[in-house]
């Protein structure tokens, strides 16, 4: 997903909020201001569920690659298990007074260590002797309120 494609979420997803909704936020974010805010805190929890409806949430590393959100996911996880069997997620990313939430698919992107330098250099020493999993988060909403 480009920064394009991310604001055009963004801006969706707010047309389509409650009015409530709308009035606390006010405007919809940019999506430069969500990547930096993701950059920033390096956490997202991801909430699933499980084949049978058992609910699940999981913090775990994130980073934003091209305009690509991007989380650790351990192949042994809960999570993982929940990925394979159902991709829909939703995700929030929170910090003080500032928070991201959003609804979408966990794409997989691959094994840690086969990605190229770009999505190492953004995670950095984080993920040294990281063999897990890496997935895109693909939004088909996302609202937040960044102070």
């Amino acid at each position: 997903m480009s920064v394009a494609e991310l604001q055009a979420v963004i801006d969706s997803s707010f047309s389509r909020a409650s009015s409530f909704t709308k009035e606390i936020l006010q405007r919809p974010l940019s999506a430069e201001s969500i990547i930096q805010f993701v950059d920033d805190v390096h956490q997202l929890t991801v909430a699933t569920a499980s084949k049978i409806g058992v609910p699940h949430a999981a913090v775990v590393i994130a980073q934003c690659v091209d305009g690509e959100i991007l989380f650790t996911v351990s192949r042994e996880s809960v999570l993982h298990r929940n990925l394979v069997t159902d991709d829909r997620c939703a995700v929030t990313c929170v910090r003080d007074s500032s928070s991201l939430m959003g609804q979408g698919r966990a794409v997989t992107v691959g094994a840690y260590p086969a990605l190229p330098s770009s999505v190492h250099d953004k995670f950095g020493s984080r993920l040294d002797g990281y063999d897990g999993l890496i997935f895109r988060f693909a939004a088909t909403r996302l609202l937040g309120a960044i102070s």
